[in-house]
């Protein structure tokens, strides 16, 4: 889906990764540089509640994945290990981004106690209007948006561990509807328009995001075993 829009990112950055190569920069500092900027800019307004802020934050450092790689291209420097390490670092900061999402969910789910009592529900009547077994997905932390927000979180992780390994075997495992991109680009989204006060924005985000991991996944594993071959044999744990 919207990883065909590389191009167009490799474009825009272009002028500030010619500039950034003028000042003898190398790409694999702007790596280490944009992955830290976004882990602390996710994991400082998310959980606060400045949405729409972290969003556009998150959403302008991010492009930082397209600079290192127009920089390298400039460069004549696309190595293995660039490919790897911006790889990794990529992991590290969808972790802290959806780990940002998951904490502010928890905190602030507004299917909550806390939330659903500023609704004009009083405390004392909440567990007799939605029920003893509601109340326990009421409580902060266990809300069904922290569990989707945890889902979210692992299948993000999944989606790429299922392509590196298969292609470490010598396998395909690329392919799907839900490419970091896609992720990236939804959650960003999602967060912006909850921020500007957008009702259950967030939620619908996560929900899409959960269904195109598990769609994702599934295709990456059904490419993977169709690439091995019935002569692959037993992969090694």
């Amino acid at each position: 889906m919207l990883e065909r829009a590389r191009a167009f990112g490799d474009w825009l950055v272009r002028p500030l990764a010619r500039l950034l190569v003028g000042l003898r920069i190398p790409p694999d500092v702007v790596s280490w540089v944009g992955t830290l900027a976004v882990c602390v800019a996710a994991l400082i307004t998310i959980p606060n509640g400045w949405l729409w802020q972290g969003a556009l934050i998150v959403g302008l450092l991010s492009l930082s994945d397209t600079l290192d790689g127009a920089m390298a291209r400039l460069l004549g420097r696309e190595r293995t290990w660039g490919a790897f390490l911006d790889s990794s670092l990529d992991r590290v900061a969808d972790g802290a981004l959806f780990g940002a999402v998951l904490i502010h969910v928890v905190q602030t789910s507004p299917w909550s106690s806390a939330a659903l009592g500023g609704y004009g529900l009083p405390a004392e009547g909440v567990a007799a209007r939605y029920g003893e077994w509601n109340m326990q997905w009421a409580e902060p932390g266990l809300s069904w948006m922290s569990v989707l927000a945890l889902v979210v979180l692992v299948l993000g992780q999944l989606t790429s561990y299922v392509k590196a390994r298969a292609e470490s075997l010598g396998g395909e495992g690329g392919g799907g509807p839900g490419a970091r991109a896609d992720r990236i680009v939804i959650i960003v989204v999602s967060l912006l328009l909850e921020g500007l006060g957008v009702p259950f924005a967030l939620a619908l985000g996560l929900l899409v995001l959960a269904v195109l991991g598990v769609i994702t996944v599934a295709v990456r594993m059904r490419r993977a075993k169709a690439s091995f071959g019935e002569s692959s044999g037993e992969a090694p744990a």
